[in-house]
């Protein structure tokens, strides 16, 4: 086991709680004049929560009660251009005491001294841990396995005891502190090192919150349960292909992380706008309906929320079995169109845009097919491209078949709005009375309406 210094041991014995008029006060040294601003983590980004003018390197700031146990971060002036800008700052975790805080800065970095703070005394001894930690792991890993070597397999699981042994020893000795709720937090399950990787990350998976749930509101202002929820998504899309995963497992483990979510209503809160922003940052909006539908409620009050809130009504507006509008439009030829006068027993309207990454992928294996196969389907192409300049030079290149609108309006454009759309490529095959047939997502799906 790892044992925590004397020193450390000996600050410990010497806790007696915290005071009742918190503050943050100290000095950077070589700061000089300028702002020194102090920021708290909440739920995943800093929040800028006050400022104040330093002529001196010196700062002082009283915490309100409004002002929760959590990591901060001050950010300073630095004139003699001793660190980099990005890093001129410093963590530390404030837990309702009075903080004295040294900042040094030089050789390119910074260093921070909370005097007589037993909170961050224990932070900086984790960070520590688990960097060393992190960094012996990582070069044994390789040679583990069910024909790896003894002795790796022997060290990686010590390893992995040796740091339960180093949050256990310090968790009971001081259960109140901030920091021993962020450890307890941060607990993982134990994994042989005579196991295959791929079963290895199976149970990982598998038994990633065994006894480290997300249950304690007060630790959204530390950035574990951000990262832990972050880390475990990251692992369950590595686990298939995006097309495999985008659906049931998805679920799933939308379900695992949401079933270990406390009883806490901003928390639940955090967890699904969390999920909601995820899901939105990769495109995935099966799961991040399934999200909205299963745990939004009455607190997912964010912009994300609304969002989605507002594609799922416009969705259902659009859904298999109803009639899209009888809308007439104009081809890039000039010539004018109504949609119940095509004459098509299939139309495919595709909204796309030549800046579109997913439609630049999809475009040219639509058109090859419909070449190929000559199936009875008019294609009507409508492109959302705020420059008429990009959609030429890409028609000029690839030219599309069937009948190529551009909506100069773009989002805000008839056809748009009329169809609800709200993201490129979206797809609405119809029969020749203009009622949705499907929405397909890809060319296969389509394929496989249209058998």
């Amino acid at each position: 086991m790892r044992k925590i210094g004397w020193v450390l041991l000996l600050s410990l014995s010497c806790y007696s709680g915290r005071t009742q008029d918190a503050k943050i006060r100290g000095r950077v040294e070589g700061g000089g004049e300028g702002w020194v601003f102090l920021a708290g983590f909440e739920g995943n980004r800093y929040l800028v929560w006050d400022s104040v003018w330093s002529v001196d390197g010196g700062f002082s700031f009283a915490m309100e009660e409004a002002r929760p146990p959590g990591l901060y971060r001050l950010l300073f002036p630095d004139h003699a251009r001793m660190v980099p800008m990005n890093q001129r700052q410093a963590e530390f975790l404030f837990n309702r005491e009075v903080l004295d805080l040294h900042i040094a800065m030089g050789n390119g970095s910074v260093s921070l001294l909370a005097d007589g703070s037993l909170e961050n005394l224990i932070y900086r001894e984790f960070q520590e841990m688990e960097r060393g930690l992190e960094d012996r792991i990582a070069s044994v890993y390789p040679l583990l396995g069910p024909d790896g070597e003894p002795g790796a397999i022997r060290l990686y699981e010590n390893l992995q005891r040796e740091r339960t042994a180093f949050l256990d020893s310090l968790i009971d000795l001081y259960p109140g502190l901030l920091v021993s709720r962020w450890m307890d937090a941060s607990r993982s399950p134990f994994l042989p090192g005579g196991m295959t990787h791929a079963r290895r990350l199976d149970t990982l998976r598998i038994c990633f919150f065994d006894g480290a749930g997300l249950d304690d509101p007060l630790l959204l202002h530390t950035p574990v349960y951000f990262y832990k929820m972050i880390d475990y998504l990251a692992l369950v899309e590595s686990g298939r292909g995006r097309g495999d995963a985008s659906g049931p497992d998805y679920r799933e483990a939308v379900d695992r992380i949401m079933v270990n979510v406390g009883g806490d209503p901003y928390l639940h809160a955090w967890a699904v706008e969390t999920l909601l922003h995820w899901f939105e940052d990769r495109d995935l909006e099966e799961p991040q309906f399934y999200v909205w539908e299963t745990y939004a409620d009455e607190h997912c009050v964010s912009d994300v929320a609304a969002l989605v809130e507002e594609r799922m009504r416009a969705n259902e507006a659009m859904e298999p079995g109803k009639r899209v509008p009888d809308v007439m439009f104009r081809d890039v030829t000039g010539v004018n169109h109504r949609l119940s006068t095509l004459g098509h027993s299939r139309v495919l309207v595709l909204f796309w845009a030549s800046t579109c990454p997913h439609c630049l992928d999809m475009l040219p294996h639509l058109v090859e097919w419909m070449e190929e196969a000559n199936p009875d389907l008019l294609l009507v192409a409508v492109s959302i491209d705020a420059d008429a300049a990009n959609l030429e030079a890409y028609l000029e290149k690839w030219p599309l078949p069937g009948i190529v609108v551009h909506e100069e309006g773009g989002w805000l454009g008839r056809m748009a709005s009329d169809f609800r759309v709200y993201a490129t490529p979206t797809l609405f095959l119809l029969d020749g009375e203009g009622v949705i047939l499907d929405r397909p997502a890809s060319l296969r799906q389509l394929q496989r309406s249209l058998r």
